[in-house]
């Protein structure tokens, strides 16, 4: 698999009931991806921690989010996305949940459902570990 400029690409293991292997890029996701990532995000809210009626616009607002924050996405060798995260750069916007002037954040993280505890969320919390990082931010 080759990357583009600014790509993550790792080939990351996990292990369920047998080891697995799920070859993968994360990057910034392009603007025909917006509305896969919105229902990638409620589906795997659905399967996991729940999605209130309330907080589902949010979770389908990917373009909104991106006036803010920017949504990072985890996309398999066949082209197909499979994850995806909200990487918050700092306080002081609609995306932050803390106020700490060092810290970056991150919200929305979601794996698509049959492929969780594979290494995907991770690779998804690195890549926003790693922009953090770049950016000086301490926490």
């Amino acid at each position: 698999m080759q990357g583009r400029p600014g790509e993550v690409i790792l080939r990351c293991i996990g292990y369920r009931a047998a080891p697995t292997s799920v070859a993968m890029r994360v990057r910034s996701i392009e603007p025909g991806e917006y509305e896969a990532a919105a229902q990638l995000t409620l589906r795997a809210y659905l399967a996991g921690v729940g999605a209130p009626e309330g907080y589902r616009p949010q979770l389908l607002d990917v373009s909104g989010r991106l006036a803010f924050s920017e949504v990072l996405v985890a996309e398999n060798d066949e082209g197909r996305l499979v994850g995806t995260v909200t990487y918050v750069p700092g306080p002081n916007t609609p995306e932050s949940e803390f106020d700490d002037p060092e810290a970056a954040g991150m919200r929305m993280l979601a794996v698509e459902p049959a492929l969780q505890g594979q290494g995907i969320g991770r690779a998804l919390v690195d890549a926003c570990n790693t922009r953090a990082r770049a950016a000086g931010r301490r926490r």
